[in-house]
């Protein structure tokens, strides 16, 4: 701290001490929040002892540990050699995750930081089970064949039997359960002599597809592929205690666990979840969800299921699904944040999510009924929401009452969407056409050029941009309908957007950026340096940084006054073999930032350059202050932090909240 001063107030009646001589200090990346999401639709989850997190295999390089509470990502433990998990297990202090994978290793990763502790190569095919043994000595896992490790050297200590989907120990770990093909068996642990062989059901090539343990121990429940029955068997003597058949339009019985208290059964089908009386086998419940698998937690209040799209948490008492722990598969096909900036909206496949912004919670979940390719929202109350399908077509959804308001036929797939500043036209880049619907006539006229139209953005609200593929950007008077200026750049186009101010536009050339002022469409840089190819970008709200995605897994961040990249994060490298950043969204205000990876993770996370750093230094100090102080009262847009059109108090406030943010 070299120099303390007073600055007068300039109408707000305010004495401010302003710190000089500070200094940038390296910015980063701080995760805000974040949800887990897979290349492939999840396997199998694993809950921690303390009922804190679970663990999800989704035959990803990655296994998300996700809090229960409220379904975000704790962290990631990234499997060495990009192996793909397929099988999870929690030892019983917690404190090792056992991952079994497709290529047959299973690697013991430490939950705390993620740091792997040990590999053994049981299997040569995908492991699909494994367990702990209570005493943490041993790893039982499957692959077809059952493999007993012992953990302090690694030594394979015996092959138990062939055609096993499935084990698991008892509450007690005294004995150890095998499911599969011919039979299911009950093994005494650790000698792994056989204690029983549940008997088999009269029809030929039937073989086990589930079992448990009751939480006593003394009763094991079990179902085979042929009949379609949920057995209960004495686990002494292996007597049959009674038997109940399941509805044919409930589909296979895939899973099934004991609640803690031993009452009821809960079993995952391939299109439903079923409840069951434990002591009569009556179903009592049935839930027309798909559960591949599922987990009960040890407090036995929850419970988790799994299937091809989701990993969702369950209230035992109230059957109803509380939250989703991963809602992605394949990948998240756009991301936009609203107009306040307090909520995200995410597309995936064919479904619609609200985050709340700030902390990651999930306001609405919509199946949209047809896949989804690109986000627009409304900016007058934010719950209109223009739906680009992935193939064609073009939907106007309210995600608060769930209804469609307007669809309109395509013949290709939109691109891109935009509402026009005062919300009554909806802009679409649709095949080598720039098309506008009028919301209130529900009229629709086309512009058409020469090559693929890649983007339309709105300056006001009679003019627009229109980007095509080979680099040409023209300002179109949609009112008068004519061109009123052209700028032409060499390469290959890829996206356009513009500042929430639209005063900066920015064309991604796929090697580089192109800085452009609108709208007089003059050139003002270009942003060069990406290691690979640029995948989506945007502007922050000032204009004063261009934060970019590429295709090596890389945000990179570029100040436009001078075009020097100032940030390069590289952490989602190592995230899969080949991980790709492709959308990212900024904030209105510019405070966060919000990017998805190419294994369908969503991340946000906040921006290292606020728009309180009026001046780009990369630090918020007196100079930035004093912009504010000396612009005051104006509409001048680098005084302006929170873009409400005036240099005011709260644009001050902001400044002042933010002070010595990056400095050192």
């Amino acid at each position: 701290m070299k120099v303390i001063r007073t600055i007068a107030h300039f109408g707000i009646g305010l004495a401010v001490l302003v710190v000089s001589g500070v200094v940038s200090a390296q910015p980063s990346l701080q995760r805000l929040w974040a949800r887990a999401g897979f290349p492939n639709p999840p396997q199998q989850t694993a809950i921690s002892p303390d009922g804190q997190l679970v663990a999800i295999a989704g035959r990803s390089a990655t296994v998300p540990l996700v809090r229960m509470r409220d379904g975000l990502v704790e962290r990631e433990l990234r499997i060495p050699d990009f192996e793909l998990a397929s099988a999870v297990a929690f030892s019983a202090d917690g404190a090792l995750l056992a991952v079994g994978t497709t290529f047959g290793s299973v690697w013991i990763m430490r939950v705390s930081d993620g740091a792997p502790v040990q590999v053994v190569y049981p299997h040569a095919f995908a492991v699909t089970s494994v367990a702990f043994s209570r005493d943490g000595q041993y790893l039982v896992s499957t692959s077809g064949t059952v493999q007993l490790t012992r953990l302090s050297d690694g030594a394979l200590v015996r092959t138990l039997t062939f055609g096993v989907r499935k084990v698991a120990f008892s509450p007690d770990g005294s004995r150890l359960l095998t499911i599969g093909m011919p039979e299911s068996i009950v093994w005494s642990f650790p000698d792994c002599t056989i204690q029983l062989r549940l008997p088999m059901t009269n029809q030929q090539f039937s073989y086990g597809l589930a079992a448990a343990f009751s939480p006593d121990g003394q009763t094991l429940a079990s179902s085979y592929y042929t009949p379609r029955e949920l057995r209960l068997w004495d686990a002494r003597n292996g007597n049959l205690l009674t038997s109940a058949s399941y509805p044919y339009d409930s589909s296979y019985l895939q899973d099934l666990r004991f609640t803690p208290d031993g009452s009821r059964i809960i079993s995952g089908h391939e299109n439903a979840i079923l409840v069951w009386n434990a002591a009569s086998a009556a179903i009592t419940h049935q839930i027309p969800i798909a559960a591949l698998s599922l987990e009960m937690s040890p407090n036995g209040d929850t419970f988790v299921t799994t299937n091809q799209f989701f990993t969702r948490l369950w209230d035992l008492e109230t059957l109803m699904s509380t939250n989703e722990l991963s809602s992605f598969v394949e990948r998240i096909e756009d991301i936009t944040y609203t107009p306040s900036g307090n909520a995200l909206v995410s597309a995936s496949r064919e479904y619609l999510r609200v985050w709340d912004a700030h902390n990651g919670a999930l306001l609405a979940g919509v199946w949209a009924g047809t896949p989804i390719g690109t986000l627009a929202i409304s900016s007058a109350d934010e719950s209109l929401i223009a739906v680009g399908g992935r193939t064609s077509g073009i939907g106007l959804y309210n995600w608060r009452t769930r209804q469609w308001v307007n669809k309109w036929s395509t013949w290709s797939q939109p691109r891109q969407l935009e509402f026009s500043p005062d919300g009554n036209t909806l802009s679409a880049a649709i095949g080598t056409t720039a098309t506008f619907y009028r919301l209130n006539t529900n009229t629709r006229f086309s512009v058409s050029r020469s090559d693929a139209v890649l983007g339309v953005r709105w300056v006001d609200d009679q003019r627009c941009l229109i980007l095509d593929a080979v680099g040409n950007l023209v300002l179109w008077n949609v009112s008068q309908n004519r061109q009123e200026r052209a700028l032409r750049y060499i390469g290959t186009a890829r996206e356009l957007t513009l500042t929430s101010r639209r005063h900066l536009a920015l064309v991604n050339m796929t090697d580089r950026l192109e800085l452009v002022r609108v709208p007089e469409l003059t050139p003002l840089r270009t942003l060069t340096g990406a290691p690979a190819n640029i995948l989506t970008a945007q502007l922050t709200p000032n204009g004063q940084y261009a934060i970019a995605g590429d295709a090596g897994g890389r945000i990179i961040v570029w100040r436009t006054s001078d075009g020097a990249i100032v940030l390069q994060d590289d952490r989602e490298i190592g995230a899969q073999s080949s991980v790709a950043i492709n959308r990212v969204s900024i904030s209105p205000r510019g405070d966060y930032l919000a990017y998805t990876r190419s294994d369908a993770n969503l991340i946000t996370v906040r921006n290292p350059f606020p728009p309180t750093d009026v001046n780009g230094n990369g630090c918020v100090d007196d100079a930035d202050l004093l912009v504010v102080l000396f612009t005051f009262g104006s509409s001048i847009s680098d005084g302006d932090v929170n873009g409400d059109g005036v240099v005011d108090d709260a644009d001050l406030l902001q400044v002042l909240f933010d002070f010595g943010t990056n400095c050192r």
